[in-house]
């Protein structure tokens, strides 16, 4: 046995984590070693973020091909070859792979070793028959794919990311089981090359993203031809022929099966642990990965954990993450811990999903519900119009002190989209920093400075997309909580109350009426109707004393009505006439009434156009997407 080696630094795993502490560390003249018993670049090169990228640019391109009449452009039904799929995916990974190699890292002065790896005791390594006397170690051997004992899945050659790509022929029927990020990428783009594709979810498909926008995704994959099958416990796979399987499952209602080509298992993934001597290291570990405080520090404090390894969120950008933490200790001696709040996220289907910060439920929960959300949806971009993308919504959870919390996106680019927001909030910055922002026109980037735009920069309206109870809330805070002197303009522009929309307690079955009547005859309070009814509605006519109603939307009506109601709360429903623009320019111009804009949408598949509230004296949020009541005392 040669001499033991006595680095500064040993790191355990070639991957995306391993590779980035290393090249800092030699960057610096510090004497680093690297150990790798597979490829160098890990799973993210070889077996996922690369490849798995590479066939969904494959799918894209045979997808805009059908899009392409619409367009006015005919162009032919996609022809796919699968081997040519096959071959760009590796061209990629082959592209890239020189950045990772053995050579390069050599070249820079990092000791390679190509051996597997493992602790015999608390301070030292052995790779092969090569001795290591480290005095940091950070282990970074990544993640594999999990495969669950489901009885029969060993009779029959499923197929795992680390498969999935070394294919050169397309599957007939591919049957993914998980409906996770992998899942759905995997089964958008194995469509859109042209197989069938069929999903079976235990649980909800993209269930750890916000369900509002993965409903969105979810949707569009359906639409073009992927079956998913959600709260669907898979119980037995068996072969069917000579290249068949089955997949049996059961649900709620009882048991079923679905039969294709070919399995895809992609139910989560694995920290690699096995085989490292972890024991005899005196390190703390479990199923999901070797036990790390905040500063990524082992139970050994010689050692350090990062990437999926260190049990936490599994994403490539995480480890690079992690190792800019772990140099930053090691290095310099500056104490780093890390901030998952301030990790972005991207699932790469069509639309995309992104997300960075705080989910609107954690923001709710951490805050006491003091939050507000903001909502721009895709359709009301100009360049998602021209390029037809117009599915999809930003959404913007800000603190009382409009401090950016979390915003989550579900749209075309959204993985791009979302590098901003990440900055904002790693910043701690507020809607007021994001209002200098001046984005180029036009682009879908936009879409978050409208969302910022809907809330008052002074404060003095939050504005957000109302659900039902939402409006209903909101309402009746304005007109029994918000004070004598509070003052608010909804504006209903084609907005109908209409069954399979928002219906209020007293309306009939595909009864139509105007908004202020109606929540100003639930509510009992005070209100002033201007407009006439909708479509073949008609004014109730037994408005209890105190209601007024009026047809014209002058400047002289909308005062006598205020006037007649005196200090009371007031709600004023201006419904879309010709000249409600006269009214609403009177009240912000003459009475200094503030507005702002809304854009509604009760749910994800449903928008109207715009609402407007105002409010002065109290300067009152109002805050009824988020169901919350809280009020800012006047200056």
């Amino acid at each position: 046995m040669s001499t033991p080696l006595t680095p500064d630094i040993c790191i355990i795993g070639g991957g995306s984590g391993g590779l980035s502490v290393a090249a800092a560390a030699a960057a610096f003249g510090v004497d680093v070693v690297l150990i790798e018993k597979g490829k160098m670049g890990g799973d993210c090169l070889n077996y996922g973020c690369v490849p798995s990228k590479a066939m969904i640019a494959a799918a894209k391109h045979a997808h805009a091909i059908a899009e392409a009449p619409d367009f006015g452009v005919t162009a032919g039904e996609a022809k796919v070859n699968f081997r040519k799929v096959h071959d760009h995916i590796h061209s990629v990974i082959g592209a890239i792979a020189p950045n990772d190699s053995v050579e390069r890292f050599r070249a820079m002065g990092v000791n390679v070793i190509e051996a597997e790896a493992r602790f015999i005791d608390k301070s030292t390594v052995m790779a092969g028959q090569t001795e290591i006397r480290a005095r940091r170690y950070v282990v970074a051997t990544g993640s594999s794919a999990f495969v669950p004992p489901i009885p029969g899945l060993d009779t029959v050659d499923y197929l795992t990311n680390e498969t999935l790509f070394e294919r050169t022929r397309a599957p007939r029927h591919l049957i993914v089981i998980g409906g996770g990020p992998i899942g759905m990428e995997m089964a958008q783009a194995h469509r859109r090359l042209g197989a069938e594709v069929t999903v079976v979810e235990g649980f909800k498909a993209l269930g750890k993203d916000d369900p509002e926008l993965a409903a969105i995704v979810l949707e569009n994959i359906r639409a073009e031809g992927v079956t998913i099958h959600e709260g669907s416990k898979v119980t037995s796979v068996e072969k069917r022929g000579k290249t068949g399987v089955r997949v049996n499952y059961e649900t709620e209602t009882g048991e079923a099966y679905v039969d294709g080509s070919d399995v895809l298992v992609a139910v989560g993934r694995l920290a690699n642990v096995e085989g490292l001597g972890l024991d005899a290291a005196g390190v703390e570990y479990d199923r999901r990965g070797i036990k790390v405080g905040a500063n990524l520090r082992s139970s050994n404090k010689r050692i350090y954990a990062i990437g999926d390894v260190a049990g936490g969120l599994q994403f490539t950008h995480v480890a690079g993450y992690h190792a800019g933490l772990v140099v930053q200790q090691i290095l310099f001696r500056m104490p780093a811990k890390e901030n998952r709040d301030i990790i972005p996220w991207a699932t790469y289907t069509d639309p995309e999903l992104a997300h960075v910060g705080l989910t609107e439920e954690e923001a709710g929960k951490r805050h006491g519900g003091r939050i507000s959300v903001l909502r721009w949806p895709y359709a009301e971009n100009d360049r998602a119009q021209a390029e037809r993308k117009t599915t999809g919504l930003i959404k913007l959870v800000v603190d009382r002190k409009a401090r950016i919390l979390g915003v989550s996106i579900a749209g075309a680019g959204a993985g791009e989209m979302i590098n901003m927001w990440a900055l904002a909030v790693t910043n701690s910055m507020t809607l007021k920093d994001v209002r200098g922002y001046i984005p180029p026109y036009p682009t879908m980037a936009e879409i978050g400075k409208r969302a910022h735009d809907m809330f008052s920069a002074d404060g003095m309206a939050e504005i957000g997309a109302v659900r039902e109870e939402g409006m209903a809330a909101a309402v009746d805070w304005l007109l029994n909580d918000a004070g004598k002197d509070a003052r608010a303009v909804i504006w209903t522009h084609n907005l109908h109350a209409a069954q399979g929309s928002f219906r209020m307690p007293q309306m009939a079955d595909g009864d139509l009426q105007p908004m202020g009547v109606l929540l100003g005859a639930t509510y009992g309070s005070d209100y002033v109707s201007i407009g006439a009814a909708f479509g073949e509605g008609e004014f109730p006519e037994d408005l209890p004393p105190g209601r007024r109603t009026f047809e014209r939307t002058d400047s002289e009506t909308v005062d006598g009505a205020i006037g007649e109601l005196g200090h009371e709360a007031v709600l004023l429903d201006i419904s879309g006439l010709p000249d409600s623009s006269v009214a609403l320019r009177w009240l912000v111009e003459e009475r200094s009434w503030r507005m702002q804009e809304l854009s509604v949408q009760l749910s994800p598949a449903t928008s109207f156009d715009a609402i407007y509230y105002v409010d002065t004296v109290t300067r009152a949020r109002l805050t009824p997407f988020a169901l919350r009541r809280h009020q800012r005392q006047a200056e």
